[in-house]
Protein backbone atom coordinates (compact mmCIF):
# COMPACT_ATOMS: atom_id res chain seq x y z
CA UNK A 1 0.00 0.00 0.00
CA UNK A 2 2.91 2.48 0.63
CA UNK A 3 4.11 2.41 -2.91
CA UNK A 4 0.73 2.48 -4.01
CA UNK A 5 -0.30 5.82 -2.19
CA UNK A 6 3.40 7.19 -3.16
CA UNK A 7 3.08 6.91 -6.81
CA UNK A 8 -0.70 8.18 -6.71
CA UNK A 9 0.74 11.21 -4.99
CA UNK A 10 3.24 11.60 -7.62
CA UNK A 11 0.45 11.13 -10.39
CA UNK A 12 -1.63 13.81 -8.73
CA UNK A 13 0.85 16.02 -8.08
CA UNK A 14 2.57 15.59 -12.04
CA UNK A 15 -0.79 15.66 -13.70
CA UNK A 16 -2.26 18.79 -11.88
CA UNK A 17 1.62 20.87 -12.05
CA UNK A 18 1.62 19.83 -16.23
CA UNK A 19 4.81 17.74 -15.56
CA UNK A 20 6.14 14.81 -17.01
CA UNK A 21 5.90 12.08 -14.34
CA UNK A 22 9.42 11.31 -14.54
CA UNK A 23 10.16 15.00 -13.10
CA UNK A 24 8.74 13.88 -9.81
CA UNK A 25 10.15 10.98 -7.25
CA UNK A 26 9.24 10.64 -3.77
CA UNK A 27 11.45 13.70 -2.18
CA UNK A 28 10.82 16.12 -4.86
CA UNK A 29 9.88 19.17 -2.96
CA UNK A 30 6.93 20.65 -4.31
CA UNK A 31 7.63 24.18 -3.54
CA UNK A 32 11.55 24.02 -4.27
CA UNK A 33 11.88 21.38 -7.18
CA UNK A 34 8.46 21.24 -8.64
CA UNK A 35 7.36 25.22 -8.12
CA UNK A 36 4.87 24.57 -6.65
CA UNK A 37 3.50 27.63 -4.88
CA UNK A 38 0.77 27.93 -1.88
CA UNK A 39 -2.36 27.88 -3.88
CA UNK A 40 -1.38 24.83 -5.99
CA UNK A 41 -0.06 23.03 -2.90
CA UNK A 42 -3.86 23.85 -1.34
CA UNK A 43 -5.38 22.46 -4.72
CA UNK A 44 -3.26 19.48 -4.53
CA UNK A 45 -4.31 18.59 -0.76
CA UNK A 46 -7.96 19.27 -1.83
CA UNK A 47 -7.13 16.59 -5.55
CA UNK A 48 -5.75 13.85 -2.56
CA UNK A 49 -8.72 14.45 0.40
CA UNK A 50 -11.41 13.56 -2.41
CA UNK A 51 -8.95 10.76 -3.89
CA UNK A 52 -8.75 9.08 -0.80
CA UNK A 53 -11.45 10.14 1.12
CA UNK A 54 -9.63 11.52 3.87
CA UNK A 55 -9.09 15.07 6.07
CA UNK A 56 -5.79 16.52 5.22
CA UNK A 57 -6.61 20.10 6.31
CA UNK A 58 -5.32 19.20 10.08
CA UNK A 59 -1.89 19.02 8.41
CA UNK A 60 0.00 21.96 8.74
CA UNK A 61 1.83 22.33 6.08
CA UNK A 62 3.77 24.98 6.86
CA UNK A 63 5.51 23.41 9.36
CA UNK A 64 7.44 21.21 7.31
CA UNK A 65 10.32 23.16 5.94
CA UNK A 66 9.97 20.63 3.08
CA UNK A 67 6.66 19.44 1.30
CA UNK A 68 7.48 16.19 -0.54
CA UNK A 69 5.43 13.48 -2.39
CA UNK A 70 6.79 11.11 0.53
CA UNK A 71 5.56 12.84 3.25
CA UNK A 72 2.23 13.22 1.86
CA UNK A 73 1.61 10.27 1.12
CA UNK A 74 2.60 9.17 4.89
CA UNK A 75 0.12 11.46 6.03
CA UNK A 76 -2.60 9.70 3.54
CA UNK A 77 -1.51 6.24 4.60
CA UNK A 78 -1.48 7.45 8.52
CA UNK A 79 -5.47 8.35 7.91
CA UNK A 80 -6.41 5.16 6.36
CA UNK A 81 -4.59 2.92 8.96
CA UNK A 82 -7.71 2.80 10.82
CA UNK A 83 -10.40 2.62 8.30
CA UNK A 84 -7.72 -0.46 7.08
CA UNK A 85 -8.27 -2.06 10.96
Amino acid sequence: MKEEVEKRVMTIVSEFLKLEPDEIVPDSDLSKDLRADSLDIVEITFLLEEEYAVDLHDMEWTVYSVITPQIVAEAIRERLAPAVE
